[in-house]
């Protein structure tokens, strides 16, 4: 969360949520960086792909949710965002 709020077009912040995302064997974690990342930097390639990524991956309803209403902050006309809708 905290990365969401000071890590505004950090590549190393975005690069660390997308890893959580990926990596955390816990859903409420994934879910707080899905969130942050739809905060954090509009139109940044890696933060959509963690986003598609999540939402075809998670089998929470709920967090393919969050992941989605992120990918639509950040991913406005973006392909891959689109089609990860």
């Amino acid at each position: 969360e905290s990365l969401g709020k000071i890590g505004a077009g950090n590549p190393q912040a975005i690069a660390g949520l997308v890893n959580l995302i990926a990596e955390s064997e816990f859903e409420l974690t994934r879910r707080l960086a899905a969130v942050s990342l739809g905060k954090i930097d509009p139109g940044n390639p890696q933060a959509i792909a963690g986003l598609v990524n999540l939402i075809a991956e998670s089998e929470f309803e709920y967090t393919r949710w969050l992941a989605a209403e992120s990918l639509g902050k950040i991913g406005a006309g973006n392909p891959q965002a689109i089609a990860g809708l």
